[in-house]
């Protein structure tokens, strides 16, 4: 099923897909040794889901951290960031009609206009209202909502591609050139393809300043561990109206993501820093410079080496978080957690000191493969994801007998659901075998080449599976 794999809700009037929290879903670290205990995050970091950013960016603070943390997981939902263009969507029949009445427009520009009031999918007509974008002049907004109007009713059908989405959207970014709606509704029509952060902030900078964008992409930025930028957007978001969308007890939206950008603003004026190849890697001072160089160069390979794998570029940036201790790092992710490495839009590692060992860098690879495929197709569903991480990590693969529990024929639907936030125990670690043994089964039906044929697949708004002939074929 198309979209059917992560947190992604339908906005009633547009059938509008809305990522709750951040698009670009977080990956936790969780599996662990069949029947041991797998805790899951109480903001949702475990898996494939959504989560908010790191709640805690200085030395280990429970208290501080837990209260952030809930304050964080109630702002997340106090604007919808597709509301504003649903309510311009649903007001654009009603003011097309009203238009109608008081002007006298080019008979060719009525036509179009009426076939689109009873078709809104008509693109041909779409073309034609454009090609006398003149008659709306004095009226410019009413061309736009138009365009957005036909492009969410324009959606593929069940087991299509999402080419056609993608196809009109280049056509109204020729049609209306630095219009910022375009990009916000790009990010909200084909989440599948990544780029949020960037669609948002495309937006911003053609002008875009209605709060649920701005504060969008400000928890966007904060994802990322860009503080400073986060700071920035707050600074320059409008006061939010009351609306529906607002979750009960949020005094004002904003205020916890400003703590957490300060927090770490000031965490990180007493961390030392490096860069390697957009790999910005911060680590208390305590850990020699050498070392801090040496994690962020692992990174930096264990990223190309992912992207070689799963096909397209590789992810160009990532922030790198060193942690003291295990401690630290469950405070600073809003969660509890047994691995030395977790992914949530940043790469948090512990580390206490040199050297970096074998298994500390098999946490990374582990982590690095999630931070990938994370940026190349952010709704991947969670027994890929896990599936690819260990067989790139180059974990053991757990026999079937100890990663019984989910049925021999390793159902997909039921490796998902024992993989999402809150599973633990043997059924958990059932599925993260499971999901091993049917990326295993994929390259043994098709080679490695089947992986980057699942991602691209997924791009299109397709399911992994639609481009295997068994993906869940044993390996031989």
């Amino acid at each position: 099923m198309r979209r059917s794999h992560q947190l992604v809700v339908c906005l009633a009037a547009l059938a509008l897909p809305l990522c709750v929290g951040a698009c670009e879903g977080p990956r936790e670290r969780t599996e662990a040794p069949p029947g041991a205990s797998v805790p899951a995050s109480p903001s949702g970091a475990s898996g494939a889901s959504a989560a908010e950013p790191a709640a805690l960016a200085g030395p280990h603070d429970p208290t501080t951290a837990g209260s952030r943390c809930e304050r964080l997981e109630q702002e997340r939902g106090a604007l919808n960031l597709g509301t504003p263009l649903r309510a311009r969507v649903d007001a654009f029949p009603s003011a097309a009609r009203a238009w109608l009445e008081r002007e006298s427009p080019p008979r060719p520009a009525v036509d179009a206009l009426e076939r689109l009031l009873v078709q809104p999918t008509a693109v041909d007509a779409l073309a034609a209202l454009h090609a006398h974008a003149s008659a709306f002049e004095a009226h410019p907004r009413l061309l736009v909502d138009a365009t957005l109007a036909t492009l969410t009713a324009v959606r593929p059908r069940e087991g299509d591609t999402n080419a056609n989405v993608l196809e009109l959207l280049a056509r109204a970014r020729a049609w209306l050139p630095g219009e910022p709606s375009l990009p916000w509704i790009e990010a909200l029509l084909v989440p599948e393809r990544g780029g949020r952060r960037a669609l948002l902030a495309e937006a911003f900078a053609a002008g875009e300043r209605d709060p649920a964008l701005v504060f969008a992409l400000a928890r966007a930025a904060m994802r990322d561990g860009d503080s400073r930028t986060t700071l920035d957007l707050l600074g320059s978001m409008p006061s939010a109206p009351a609306s529906a969308d607002a979750v009960s007890g949020t005094a004002a939206v904003g205020v916890a993501l400003s703590e957490l950008a300060l927090a770490t603003e000031a965490a990180r004026a007493a961390m030392r820093s490096t860069e390697q190849g957009g790999i910005r890697a911060w680590a208390p001072p305590s850990l020699p410079a050498a070392v801090l160089d040496a994690l962020a160069q692992a990174v930096r390979s264990d990223l190309n080496e992912a992207s070689a794998l799963l096909g397209g570029p590789a992810r160009p940036e990532l922030v790198v978080w060193v942690h003291p201790s295990l401690d630290d790092l469950r405070a600073a992710t809003c969660g509890a957690s047994w691995s030395q490495a977790l992914y949530d839009g940043v790469l948090h590692v512990v580390l206490a000191g040199p050297p970096l060992d074998a298994a500390l860098r098999q946490s990374v690879r582990h982590e690095a493969l999630h931070a990938q495929l994370d940026w190349l197709a952010p709704l991947a569903p969670r027994w890929l994801q896990e599936g690819l991480a260990q067989r790139f990590a180059r974990e053991p693969v757990v026999s079937p007998a100890e990663g019984a529990y989910v049925n021999e024929q390793d159902d997909l639907a039921a490796i998902e659901a024992a993989l999402r936030p809150g599973v633990t125990g043997a059924r958990a670690g059932a599925a993260y075998a499971a999901a091993r043994r049917v990326v295993d089964g994929m390259v043994a039906e098709g080679g490695e080449r089947a992986l980057a044929a699942a991602v691209e697949a997924l791009r299109r708004g397709l399911s992994p599976a639609s481009v295997v002939a068994d993906p869940t074929a044993p390996p031989t």
